[in-house]
């Protein structure tokens, strides 16, 4: 890996030097699906910023595009080929554009192929582990190659590889790559490899930087978190790493996913409800609640060996938080095999359930399973699974009715105008009444009420510190003056004036509204359920693609970015730290009139 590193260094020159008489390259990179792809997306654009790219959100202002794909589900790499099928007007109006996919897709040679054959305007392609050869490509395409690829699997990965991360208080710290598990139905350790743990001290460094950064919340990523350090001579165990990082200075939550339930041993349960700063919440996708079904999965447990993590858990908190991943319709689930599922979300009681639907993806061992079970009653099933867990969701959510929960402050409400939503320590969803300054700090809030999808609650103000709300309210107006929140409001008024974009939200709420009607009757129209929820996946997908909402989507971000940056400056004052320790610790010039804590 060094000699690569030194390679990409003289490759990185060179790209310079083929770029220096350009002006403002700019670079747009979306990734698809979980988080993983995230944090491969943000090493990517960390690379792209050594070079010497800048990033925009609009595709028709880019000289770089590169679609960081998915693959877990069929649908998610249809639309990412219709999408470049839709680029090739791009690159006929700028020949010079490059078009590259990274991603799980990439790690198909079938796909590759046929990215090769029928899409001429890609440019190249690059694997999940070969992120450090993007410059080779990058050189290749400059130089005139018709197309590039690297999807070999690398063994090694490196550790000084520089991210430009999407959030300022929330980061994605991966553990490990790839996955040895082999459930029948998942593509994942064909298209990421086996698993590949990074070494423990190296996890420790970069935590304890973010922490030093002041991130909020820290999310440890791996397709199987639990079996961490397996691969590793003398390394921690999953359980003692979580242990080692709640020793790290600083006010942050820990969280990870996923965790495989064959793994989830006494010690791991031990950890989450000891070390502090791990957030009381697990994530253990079951899939499903028959034990035919999960032995056809390849699983490797039994729902009562999932009840037991279950009994443990709730006998040391009645009220822990429990989430899971289920699937519904695996080939040749049966009535009673889908009853069982239903008689274990009721047994479990989870606060939330993401569920799908299977998707068969052609190279796993379910794929070749004969599957009998029509889409339509399929389709039934998901819904009586859903409008089950609906009802758990909404009774089990009162009992936060009454409780202050701590949350971390992540965005304003898309229903209510001056209201703020975050995660509380258990991940549920929190929607109260707050200034957008307060976005990216933990606040106090008490429950006051309890929905099927989130609580609702105030904010509660703390004794003996300056009030944070008035502080806010008044640095918010500062805000207001400059350039980013200027760009977000004429953003903002193309996007309400745009009238074509207007007709499509317009319709996606009330294909919305019509869905949700046929979903509370009794008597459901599956054909119908069906066809408005193929129709709202496209209305949406077309506002998304809109230029005035990508260029809305690019100023929004600018200005969490500058909300953000002031957060940190407004906490220390509220907490009366000292002033001259605000301004090392935080680079603070001294000139926010509106604050006067420097003063």
């Amino acid at each position: 890996m060094v000699n690569v590193l030194n390679s990409n260094e003289n490759q990185i020159n060179r790209i310079k030097e083929l770029l220096a008489e350009k002006d403002n390259m700019k670079a747009y990179v979306h990734s698809f699906g979980c988080q993983l792809n995230v944090s491969d997306g943000e090493k990517i654009k960390g690379l792209l910023k050594k070079i010497g790219y800048s990033f925009t959100e609009d595709t028709s202002e880019a000289d770089l595009i590169i679609l960081n794909t998915c693959a877990v589900r069929e649908n998610a790499e249809d639309r990412v080929l219709g999408i470049v099928g839709s680029m090739k007007h791009l690159k006929e109006l700028k020949p010079d554009l490059i078009i590259g996919i990274s991603g799980c897709m990439t790690a198909q040679e079938h796909v590759v192929e046929r990215i090769k054959k029928s899409y001429p305007q890609v440019d190249f392609v690059l694997g999940t582990s070969a992120i450090h050869s993007l410059p080779t490509l990058l050189l290749d395409c400059l130089n005139g190659a018709r197309f590039s690829a690297d999807i070999a699997e690398y063994a090694d990965f490196s550790e000084s590889q520089e991210q430009v991360r999407e959030s300022s208080y929330k980061a994605s710290v991966p553990i490990m790559f790839g996955c040895n598990n082999f459930c029948t139905y998942c593509i994942v350790p064909y298209v990421r490899g086996r698993e590949r743990s990074r070494k423990a001290e190296e996890i420790i460094k970069e935590v304890k930087g973010l922490a030093a950064d002041g991130y909020k919340e820290i999310m440890l990523l791996g397709q199987n978190v639990n079996s961490y350090g397996n691969d590793l001579k003398e390394s921690l165990t999953f359980p003692q790493l979580l242990r080692e990082l709640d020793k790290i200075e600083g006010d942050f939550v820990i969280r990870f996913m996923s965790s495989h339930p064959k793994d989830a041993t006494k010690e791991l349960l031990d950890a989450i409800i000891e070390c502090k700063k791990v957030a009381k919440h697990l994530h253990l996708p079951v899939q499903s609640g028959s034990n035919e079904i999960l032995a056809a999965m390849n699983r490797r447990y039994t729902t009562e060996k999932y009840l037991e993590i279950v009994d443990y858990l709730r006998n040391y908190d009645a009220d822990f938080s429990i989430t899971t991943d289920l699937i519904v319709g695996f080939p040749n689930e049966t009535a009673d095999d889908f009853e069982k599922t239903l008689d274990l979300i009721k047994r479990v009681r989870y606060d939330n359930i993401y569920s799908f639907i299977y998707s068969k993806r052609t190279g796993t061992k379910a794929a070749e399973i004969e599957d009998k079970i029509s889409d339509d009653e399929k389709s039934q099933r998901m819904r009586r699974l859903l409008d089950v867990q609906r009802e758990i969701t909404t009774e089990s959510y009162k009992r936060f009715k009454g409780k202050t929960l701590r949350v971390l402050a992540d965005g304003e409400s898309r229903k209510k105008k001056g209201f703020l939503t975050g995660k509380s320590n258990e991940f549920i969803i929190v929607e109260f009444e707050g200034d957008a300054s307060l976005i990216g700090q933990f606040v106090d809030v008490k429950i006051t009420d309890a929905m099927n999808w989130a609580v609702a609650g105030e904010l509660v103000k703390k004794e003996n510190k300056m009030d944070i709300i008035e502080m806010t309210r008044e640095l918010g107006k500062a805000i207001q003056q400059d350039e980013r929140y200027v760009a977000y409001t004429l953003a903002k008024t193309a996007n309400d004036n745009d009238a074509e974009l207007q007709t499509l939200i317009n319709d996606f709420d009330k294909k919305r509204t019509s869905l949700n009607e046929e979903l509370s009757k009794e008597d459901k129209n599956t054909d119908m359920i069906k066809a408005l929820d193929e129709d709202i996946k496209d209305v949406y997908s077309r506002i998304m693609s809109n230029q005035n909402m990508m260029i809305f989507n690019g100023a929004k971000n600018a200005l969490e970015q500058l909300i953000s940056e002031v957060n940190q400056i407004v906490t220390m004052c509220a907490n009366g730290e000292d002033p001259d320790t605000c301004q090392v610790s935080h680079g603070c010039s001294g000139s926010c009139s509106t604050c006067g804590g420097c003063h």
